[in-house]
């Protein structure tokens, strides 16, 4: 049956068998309110509009005729009998004094019956208001009684389609019927496509693994992560642009070929004004390998790590300028320390993978800053260290780091070494607390067990459904394993004292009424 328009109205709204938050915000507005008595409506009229709100929500995708031949005057029932009762009575006392008027004895099943009764802060919450509300009148005498109105939709509980819902395997009867149609469920181990079929006590059904997951997680947003891959690329570029502007580095030697050329073409201010800067960077470069005498016999791995440390003071000293001095700065020095402190932190905790040198990084920000007293002092102190401060300096870097890898070991503890290594990436230069690396251990561990996969049709790693929580509930009549997806129907839904076990979102009357319509009593 083709799905109604406006299915989750609003303005008119009819409740559906679907975890949708439309349906989740109409249940909260309409649930256990009787029928409004406006006005004289006839008998006819209140079963007519209660017979279209209870087929609104049971079965609205089964045409009627169908629905009409399922419909069943007789209403399975449990009745109320402890069996302290039964063991302590052989029933005789019911029938003492039967047609004479008398009663010997006051011994009845209510006097044991286990049925949970109102708390007096219930019974307070329910008590009739004392003028007016005449449909709290006429529920409240309904509270001790067996509700076998509640019972007049109990044989679409026996279809295929409405209990795969029931078992929370779909997130709407619409969805469960689809996965029947498309074959994804086996009724006792067989392939089952007919959504209309009857289960029987005992019938175990199951659904695929990968269909309840699709059905009860999250959907995937797919135009919504197309924009924010777009947005992070064009970032990465606008701010790998205007790196090399600030830094001033040009391509290739041919684009800079080109670029003096058509310098020169327009006129003699801006090659001399180029040429100045190219001599300023050439002195600068000069001092600052005069300043170093012991640098450039040191190894690789010895320069990489004096430039990190040398990054970090630098670091600390733009924070302090940023903090401290910001009327002093003009707006384009902040741009270029705050470019500067994006790039030495990329550096910093991805060095393996980045682009930049952190050598070249500090030759530029020494020329732009030069005339900042607390920066020249910074690269003054950097540049005068000596051959047995830099030893030292790398011993305790080794020690240093031979203790984090200790810790990391241990914070890391039941990870795999593809996950270790991941971490690894992860932290970088920084370093983590003790607490902060058993988060990211349990992080990582969650990340094994539900990683992002966009093969999937749903969003990974899988999270339940938005506003699942309010329709989780399983009925009594179905016995459900989750970690495999099947259930067993154990029986049919019964009405017992005080409880239906059809899950129904309408009240005693209105069942009572839909009832009453498809008797077809006139």
């Amino acid at each position: 049956m083709r799905k109604p328009y406006r299915f989750y109205s609003l303005n008119r709204p009819k409740l559906r068998q679907s975890w949708n938050k439309y349906n989740l915000y109409n249940l909260y507005r309409q649930v256990g309110r009787e029928p409004q008595i406006r006005g004289t409506p006839t008998f006819f009229q209140q079963k007519w509009a209660a017979k279209a709100k209870t087929r609104a929500y049971h079965g609205e995708h089964i045409p009627e005729k169908k629905w009409v031949r399922q419909f069943s005057r007789r209403l399975l029932s449990a009745v109320d009998l402890p069996p302290q009762y039964l063991a302590a009575n052989d029933g005789s006392e019911q029938a003492a004094g039967r047609g004479s008027g008398l009663s010997t004895s006051n011994v009845t099943a209510e006097s044991y019956s286990k049925v949970p009764k109102f708390s007096t802060q219930e019974k307070s919450r329910r008590r009739p208001p004392p003028f007016g509300d005449v449909n709290k009148l006429l529920s409240d005498q309904f509270t001790n009684m067996t509700p076998y109105m509640q019972m007049t939709f109990a044989p679409l509980e026996r279809r295929l389609d409405t209990a795969v819902f029931r078992a929370l395997f779909a997130s709407s009867v619409r969805q469960a019927r689809q996965f029947v149609i498309h074959g994804a469920v086996k009724v006792n181990g067989k392939k089952m496509i007919h959504p209309s079929y009857q289960l029987n006590p005992g019938d175990m059904f199951q659904v695929d693994v990968e269909k309840v997951m699709y059905g009860t997680g999250q959907q995937k947003r797919a135009e919504g992560d197309k924009r924010l891959r777009e947005n992070l690329e064009a970032r990465k570029a606008k701010a790998s642009a205007l790196y090399q502007e600030a830094a001033g580095g040009k391509p290739t030697e041919e684009a800079a070929g080109e670029k003096v050329a058509t310098d020169g073409d327009e006129g003699g201010e801006k090659t001399s004004s180029s040429e100045s800067a190219t001599a300023d960077k050439a002195e600068a470069a000069e001092s600052e390998g005069s300043a170093s005498p012991g640098v450039e016999s040191l190894t690789p791995e010895e320069t990489w790590k004096m430039n990190n440390r040398a990054l970090k003071f630098l670091l600390k000293d733009i924070k302090k300028m940023l903090q401290n001095n910001p009327k002093d700065l003009t707006a384009k020095d902040k741009k270029r320390l705050r470019l500067f402190r994006a790039d030495a932190k990329r550096f910093l905790s991805h060095p393996e993978e980045s682009e930049l040198d952190a050598q070249e990084m500090m030759e530029e920000l020494q020329l732009q800053m030069k005339s900042h007293e607390l920066m020249r002092e910074s690269f003054e102190k950097l540049g005068l260290k000596r051959d047995d401060e830099v030893a030292e300096a790398a011993e305790e870097q080794e020690t240093e780091q031979h203790n984090r890898q200790r810790q990391t070991d241990k914070g890391l503890e039941g990870l795999s070494e593809e996950q270790k290594e991941k971490a690894m990436r992860i932290m970088g230069a920084s370093q983590l607390s003790r607490e902060e690396m058993r988060k990211l251990g349990r992080l990582l561990k969650y990340d094994e067990e539900n990683p992002i996969d966009d093969s999937k049709p749903y969003a990974t790693p899988w999270r339940p459904r938005p506003f699942m929580s309010a329709f989780a509930f399983i009925p009594r009549y179905l016995e459900v394993n989750p970690n495999i997806c099947a259930a067993v129907y154990l029986r049919h839904p019964v009405a017992r004292k005080g409880m239906a076990e059809v899950p129904t979102p309408f009240s005693y009357l209105t069942n009572q009424l839909t009832h009453n319509w498809y008797l077809e009593r006139g």
